[in-house]
């Protein structure tokens, strides 16, 4: 399996490491599957998950993990471009988990041969693999292949419950806190997490139908204005960033679509000047600092312009709402977005830019630099 090169540090931490954010979960292969559910956002089912750890540049010992990576365990060519995807900066070691109700079946066989070949020039990819039936509480899980069981001690301090075991707690792992805090659970399925962010009112579909010609042609009427009379330009931005802090604080996630223009926005006019700052990149990112300062009332916003417009006006929206979402620990939630972000509108940069980032475990360094840029383009504005 062809996948691409890793550099020498990939396959194993130069040390054993020290306490970090991701050290509960990082602290057996119990805890590590049972938080599959809370860092995708939904259950997988019949699916190869890659759980991939990073060492951050000028952080030795310490580790991140980054995005977790889902793929269909009866496709070899869904979980080779799985392996492929692996951001490879900083990368230390990858962990599949095989969920599946056929342990058994040839096709699980051949996943499992394929992850356990999976190398490149440096060595093997995937360090170990297990199996399990689903990731619930208490559900059996076997080690596949990986190191020995002193080799698994040493390197990750996994000592019981390395070879076989059962699932601990999913409610009690980290990256389920964030969505207990908003009220939720995971998703049953991925189609119905990725359903978040389709349309759900007809009425605003159609009213942002009528609205997005107009939206288009203000965002460069006031792309211009910028250039020829920035303080012009100001008062219109302003107003724009001001819809973020007047809108109701709602939660971020609204799994059951109760989210309507009438609700959101005071006007349709506040509606059009949204989608105007968000059809151009270079005025989507004057929104951006007070959308993470206001990161329920801006979520609210930003999801329901997201549902009802298309093309680059839901494509930013979908960004800087997973960058909101990253903001309160919703990784997965913001993952999904930005994956929709792409597939509305093919090369996003941005999207791509945040995805990229987010991958190697590096989210508190994205906000940093969406802040920073936020800061820079209001600098532009008034030079």
């Amino acid at each position: 399996m062809d996948t691409q090169p890793q550099p020498n540090e990939t396959n194993q931490p130069p040390q054993p490491p020290f306490p970090h954010p991701g050290a509960e979960t990082l602290r057996s292969p119990s805890r590590l599957i049972a938080s599959i559910p809370g860092a995708l956002g939904y259950f997988p089912n019949e699916a190869v998950i890659l759980v991939n750890v990073y060492s951050p540049p000028a952080s030795r010992g310490v580790l991140d993990i980054g995005t977790y990576i889902d793929a269909d365990v009866g496709s070899t060519g869904s979980i080779q471009r799985a392996l492929q995807s692996i951001p490879l900066e900083a990368h230390v070691a990858t962990f599949a988990v095989i969920v599946t109700r056929v342990p058994n079946s040839h096709m699980v066989a051949v996943a499992a041969e394929g992850l356990r070949k999976a190398a490149d020039e440096f060595g093997e990819i995937v360090e170990a693999c297990w199996i399990v039936s689903e990731v619930a509480d208490g559900t059996p899980y076997r080690l596949v292949f990986g190191p020995d069981e002193d080799t698994a001690g040493e390197l990750w301090g996994w000592v019981e419950a390395y070879t076989n075991g059962t699932v601990s707690s999913v409610v009690s792992t980290e990256p389920m806190r964030p969505l207990i805090d908003h009220g939720v659970l995971p998703e049953l399925h991925k189609a119905e997490l990725y359903a978040h962010f389709a349309a759900v009112f007809d009425r605003d579909v159609a009213t942002c139908e009528a609205l997005a010609q107009r939206a288009h042609q203000r965002g460069t009427e006031l792309v211009d204005l910028t250039r020829v009379a920035p303080l012009l330009a100001r008062g219109d931005i302003e107003r724009a960033c001001d819809v973020f802090v007047g809108a109701p604080n709602a939660s971020i996630l609204d799994s059951d679509g109760n989210l309507i223009i009438a609700d959101v926005f005071s006007s349709i006019e506040d509606v059009e000047l949204v989608a105007a700052m968000l059809s151009r990149n270079t005025l989507r990112d004057f929104l951006i600092v007070e959308a993470l300062d206001h990161p329920r009332s801006a979520g609210a916003v930003l999801l329901t312009i997201a549902r009802n417009f298309g093309g680059a006006i839901r494509a930013n929206a979908l960004c800087l709402w997973a960058m909101v979402a990253v903001s309160l620990g919703l990784n997965g939630w913001a993952i999904a977005a930005l994956m929709t972000a792409q597939e509305e509108v093919h090369g996003h940069s941005l999207s791509l830019l945040l995805a990229n980032v987010m991958g190697i475990g590096q989210g508190h360094a994205l906000l940093e630099l969406c802040r920073r840029g936020c800061e820079e383009t209001w600098d532009g504005l008034a030079a």
